[in-house]
C-alpha cells in the first residue's frame, strides 16, 4: 500500500498504458479458495470515473490499503476526500491468498541479534490480536456465515483431544474420492532484510509505504496501518505517531538502498 496527500489525478494515455503493462498483475490470475465465491464489494466504486483530486490516494486496497483508510475515517479528523484504488478487485492480492497466520515465527526473533528487538516485535504482534478483536467488538460487523461457523475468542495455548470414534469418522471424508481442483504455490515476495517498509517514502513529498511484509502481514498490517494514517494526518514523523512499531520497520534510505 502506498498513501498519497493532496493529489492531482491524471490518464496520460498512451504512456500510461504502457506502464500498465509492465506494472500491473496479470489478467487471468489463479483463484483463491476464499475468494471462489465473489463479495458484493469486490469491484465496488463509488463513482463512475476517478475524481479530479483527491486529500488523500490509497493505491492498494488489501488489508494495508483498507486498514489505512479505516483509520484515516474513525480519526478525530478525517480528510475530506480519500480515495482507495487497486489493480484488480477488493483484497484481491495478497490479503486474499493467505493462511491466516498471525504471529511471528520464532526463527525471526531468534535470528535478531539485538534482544530487545526481538521483545519488540514479539509485543507489537500481541498488541494486533487485541486492536483487532476491539475493531470487531465496536463496530459489530462479524459477518453472518463466519458467526454461525465461530466467533472471536482469545485463547493464550491449547490441546485437542479426540475419541477414537472421531477420529476413525474421518477417514470416510479420505476415502471420499475428493480431487483437487487447484494449486496455488504463490510467489513469495521478500524484503533483504525481512522486514516491511513503514512509514515516509525517503526523498519523496507526501509519500508513504507500508508494504513488504514477506507473507507475514496478517500478523503486523493493523497498527502500522494506524501509525501510517497519523503520519498522514498530522505530519508525525515515524518515531511520534503513539504506536510502538519495531524500528526496524522504518523504511530509510539505507534500507532502500539494498533493493537496487
Amino acid at each position: 500500500m502506498t498513501a498519497t496527500t493532496s493529489t492531482t489525478i491524471t490518464e496520460n494515455g498512451a504512456a500510461a498504458a504502457n506502464h500498465q503493462n509492465d506494472t500491473l498483475p496479470v489478467p487471468n490470475p489463479t483463484l483463491s479458495y476464499w475468494r471462489e465465491k465473489p463479495h458484493r464489494l469486490d469491484t465496488h466504486r463509488s463513482t463512475p470515473d476517478l475524481p479530479a483530486s483527491c486529500d488523500v490516494v490509497i493505491i492498494g486496497a488489501g488489508l494495508a490499503g483498507v486498514s489505512v483508510a479505516y483509520h484515516l475515517a474513525t480519526s478525530p479528523s478525517p480528510p475530506s476526500s480519500t480515495l482507495l484504488l487497486d489493480a484488480r478487485q477488493l483484497c484481491s492480492g495478497a490479503t486474499g491468498r493467505n493462511g491466516g497466520h498471525v504471529k511471528t515465527k520464532t526463527a525471526t526473533l531468534l535470528s535478531l541479534p539485538d534482544p530487545r528487538a526481538a521483545s519488540a516485535l514479539d509485543a507489537f504482534v500481541r498488541a494486533q490480536i487485541a486492536a483487532l478483536a476491539a475493531v470487531v467488538t465496536n463496530t459489530n460487523t462479524e459477518p453472518p456465515g463466519l458467526a454461525a461457523e465461530c466467533e472471536f475468542q482469545l485463547r493464550r495455548s491449547w490441546d485437542v483431544w479426540v475419541r477414537v470414534a472421531d477420529a476413525a469418522a474421518v477417514e470416510s471424508e479420505w476415502k471420499s474420492g475428493s480431487e483437487v481442483e487447484r494449486v496455488w504455490t504463490g510467489i513469495m515476495g521478500s524484503t533483504p532484510d525481512g522486514f516491511p517498509h513503514v512509514g515516509k517514502v525517503p526523498g519523496e513529498q507526501n509519500q508513504w509505504i507500508l508494504a513488504g511484509f514477506n507473507g507475514g502481514g496478517n500478523a503486523l498490517v493493523f497498527l502500522c496501518a494506524k501509525a501510517i494514517a497519523k503520519m498522514v494526518l498530522e505530519g508525525v514523523p515515524f518515531e511520534e505517531t503513539g504506536v510502538d512499531i519495531p524500528a526496524m520497520f522504518k523504511t530509510t534510505e539505507e534500507r532502500l538502498a539494498k533493493h537496487s
